[in-house]
């Protein structure tokens, strides 16, 4: 194993998504990047794909260099200041060609304080948008990019509520949600990728729920 050094807890931890390929990885350089959201309130995202690349072929050439490189962040979000985060999906992918381009990486991050960011992804690297999304009155626990929609995604909340987004709204409100989805904090969600309407649900109960978004209705 390799290893990357880490400032403060690591919280949770997602791999962006690949392009579908017979090969494990797309062909080098193509990034591998990989986010960590922490108890200092900051989200790094690395490029692992060095690390990756060492351990398949010990001694490549030129490898040092880019494994320091991967030592260190590519890009920070401090955007959540000193709030702690739990909450971390990826959406998009990358072109697999061999100028390592994303195509339409996503990132969100939620934290303690019930705000979520938007980070997005271009040929000059990453940039997260200075307004958060904003109808949560506790901590957000997690966070689900539609399987089917790229501009809409879910998420839920120590305040016991499963809310759904639209990033084009500009409001940065929730467009609809089920208030009082759980007793207690609403933990982990889970959108099912082969049934766009259908969203699984864990709380602090112990309970879990599964529901139909077609019988919510807007907020």
């Amino acid at each position: 194993y390799l290893s990357i050094p880490h400032t403060g807890s690591v919280n949770r931890i997602r791999a962006a998504p690949m392009p579908p390929s017979p090969a494990l990885l797309p062909p080098a350089p193509t990034p591998y990047h990989v986010a960590t959201m922490s108890e200092t309130g900051k989200c790094h995202i690395f490029d692992v794909r060095p690390l990756i690349d060492q351990l398949e072929s010990p001694g490549s050439q030129g490898i040092q260099q880019r494994m320091d490189r991967a030592k260190r962040p590519l890009h920070t979000i401090n955007a959540h200041g000193r709030n702690e985060g739990f909450a971390l999906d990826w959406a998009g992918s990358y072109s697999g060609s061999s100028t390592a381009t994303p195509t339409d990486l996503r990132l969100l991050t939620g934290d303690v304080a019930g705000k979520i960011f938007l980070t997005t992804a271009n040929n000059s690297g990453f940039t997260t948008a200075a307004a958060p999304y904003t109808s949560h009155t506790s901590s957000v626990e997690d966070l689900q990019w539609s399987p089917s929609e790229p501009t809409v995604f879910a998420s839920c909340s120590a305040d016991r509520s499963i809310k759904i987004w639209d990033v084009r709204v500009k409001s940065r409100k929730s467009v609809t949600g089920i208030p009082g989805a759980h007793d207690e904090d609403v933990n982990v969600i889970s959108w099912n990728k082969g049934v766009e309407y259908l969203i699984v649900s864990g709380g602090d109960e112990g309970g879990l729920k599964t529901w139909d978004l077609r019988s919510l209705k807007a907020e």
